[in-house]
């Protein structure tokens, strides 16, 4: 969660207003080559919308372009020289990603408190403040935002801000839906609560399946279905279209 308001200033300094900073690079150029044996070069994809929230990526992608630039072929040089040209404004960017990755990995790791939020603090200071206009106004914003989330603190106590739990349990629970949208929630969706009861490898050795099915029926998660899902679609498409056949 920590990445989300970082990210926020961020994109108030390098996408506000109707000028962009940063280059759409997979839609400006990148599609013209997606059939070609360039294809293999081209940046990561990005969705459009959110775009400074998926530009790590990207930003990589360009740093490396640039650093082995003596590795590719006189034709490869020419078609990726778009990158070459916002050169300046990779490095910049590159060095804000890893500001943002220090300090990500940081909270993530040892959580929000005085001390994680004097180091953040630091960083900035030191690889920010001394840097051009805007990144110097990149790191107020962000000194300005640990400030804020310190006042909100106890005592010496340490939130946690890593949203990665919340993610992957519901990661876990995408990748076993059916990739049918029209199918809509089914009753799988208790895999979610199923998943955190047995987060740990205690809690599945304490865990007794055969007592759990036997006090669980059918007629049971039918009842659930009903009162706590919506209607699904593609039953509805069977019954109607059997109905009428």
């Amino acid at each position: 969660m920590i990445r989300v308001p970082l990210i926020r200033v961020g994109s108030r300094v390098y996408e506000s207003g109707s000028q962009r900073t940063v280059p759409n690079f997979q839609k400006g150029y990148a599609r013209k080559f997606s059939h070609t044996p360039m294809a293999c070069l081209m940046p990561p994809k990005r969705r459009e919308y959110a775009r400074f929230m998926n530009v790590f990526e990207t930003v990589h992608w360009a740093k490396a372009v640039i650093e082995n630039e003596h590795l590719l072929s006189s034709r490869e040089k020419y078609l990726l020289g778009f990158v070459k040209t916002h050169a300046s404004l990779v490095e910049e960017l590159n060095d804000v990603m890893a500001g943002y990755e220090y300090m990500e990995q940081l909270c993530k790791g040892k959580g929000l408190s005085h001390k994680t939020a004097r180091m953040c603090r630091d960083y900035v200071v030191r690889n920010f403040m001394s840097k051009g206009d805007r990144v110097r106004r990149l790191g107020d914003m962000i000194i300005n935002y640990f400030n804020r989330e310190e006042m909100l603190l106890e005592g010496d106590e340490t939130h946690n801000i890593c949203s990665d739990i919340i993610e992957s349990t519901f990661g876990y629970f995408k990748d076993r839906m059916s990739p049918n949208k029209n199918n809509g929630y089914t009753p799988l969706v208790l895999l979610i609560p199923l998943r955190l009861r047995l987060s740990t490898i205690e809690d599945c050795k304490s865990f007794n399946a055969k007592t759990a099915i036997g006090k669980t029926k059918m007629e049971d998660i039918k009842k659930w279905r009903v009162n706590n899902l919506l209607p699904n679609p593609s039953i509805k498409r069977m019954n109607v279209l059997k109905k009428v056949s």
